[in-house]
């Protein structure tokens, strides 16, 4: 559910560096997107993203304008959810399939990245995807149809994953078939990013923006699955949780504009 906003933040900040902070970019001598040719000026305006978006959250839960949520109806909810899902597994063609596509916040754009691209698909890479997909489907049809299988529901993803892993270290597939893998983690603590209050400026308009959808987004999951569970959502805990998850979080690379 973090893809949306993803997306929505890479638009609003692509392009809101200057000539003077990322030079690289605009006289040519680099090719592709801010966030690529000047990673940590980038990273910078998204932290100070991060923390606008988390103080305005905690500043409207303060004063109770969780309210907002109550005009959203079931259609809307239910419409938003679908949308979502929809963007969510879009963005994921690329990982199973093996190959890069051009960042968009336009589905059309997506699906049009996938179509051209689609020669350069990584058969080992599409085999694994695709048997993995098909196993957390069968995992969850299984947890739902044996009460004894239930575990499977929470712990199956955990499972294939490290199955995975164990497949491609030991098969050394990401040397032999360049099925692409995560790499090094660095170990420790991340260090503590800094910014800079000068540029709000560039960032109080698209902070706005990411704050009604992550909220929408937020609210409309969540109610989703109370209706399935049978509680009730506290609108306005639901905004101070997501804006003291920005708040805490925005100094670390941590990924915390939408949830709680």
């Amino acid at each position: 559910p973090t893809a949306l906003v993803s997306i929505l933040t890479s638009a609003a900040l692509d392009g809101l560096l200057t000539e003077e902070e990322c030079p690289a970019y605009y006289d040519g001598s680099a090719s592709g997107n801010q966030n690529e040719v000047c990673p940590e000026q980038y990273t910078r305006l998204a932290i100070l993203l991060a923390f606008i978006v988390g103080v305005i959250q905690i500043a409207a839960a303060i004063c109770q304008l969780g309210f907002i949520v109550s005009f959203l109806g079931h259609p809307v909810i239910s419409g938003f959810t679908s949308a979502a899902a929809f963007l969510i597994g879009l963005t994921q063609v690329k990982n199973i399939m093996g190959f890069k596509i051009k960042k968009s916040e336009y589905i059309y754009v997506t699906v049009g990245e996938i179509i051209n691209n689609i020669d350069q698909t990584n058969p080992v890479s599409a085999v694994l995807g695709f048997t993995f997909v098909a196993m957390l489907i069968a995992s969850k049809k299984v947890a739902r149809q044996y009460k004894s299988m239930a575990w499977l529901r929470p712990m199956a993803p955990l499972i294939f994953c490290i199955l995975g892993s164990v497949i491609v270290k030991v098969s050394n597939l990401d040397q032999t078939h360049d099925v692409e893998v995560v790499g090094e983690v660095p170990s420790g603590l991340p260090p503590i990013a800094d910014y800079n209050f000068a540029d709000i400026n560039r960032i109080i308009v698209p902070s706005i923006t990411i704050i009604v959808i992550s909220y929408m987004e937020s609210v409309a999951i969540t109610k989703s699955l109370a209706a399935q569970h049978g509680y009730e959502v506290e609108a306005g805990q639901e905004l101070f949780a997501l804006g003291a998850t920005n708040f805490f979080g925005h100094s670390f690379p941590v990924l915390s504009l939408v949830w709680a």
